[in-house]
């Protein structure tokens, strides 16, 4: 379970930061920062 979720971190954070390369919209952005650093209330399985 742990690899996993490091796993789904790792792509999470990969993915944000072609987002902000490509300067993608700022608000999706801010979402997924604050899902990859757990702050959303969101729970990840």
């Amino acid at each position: 379970m742990q690899s996993q979720r490091a796993l789904h971190r790792e792509v999470m954070e990969e993915n944000y930061q072609n987002l902000a390369f490509l300067g993608k919209n700022h608000s999706l952005m801010r979402l997924i920062g604050r899902l990859i650093r757990g702050t959303t209330g969101v729970l990840c399985a």
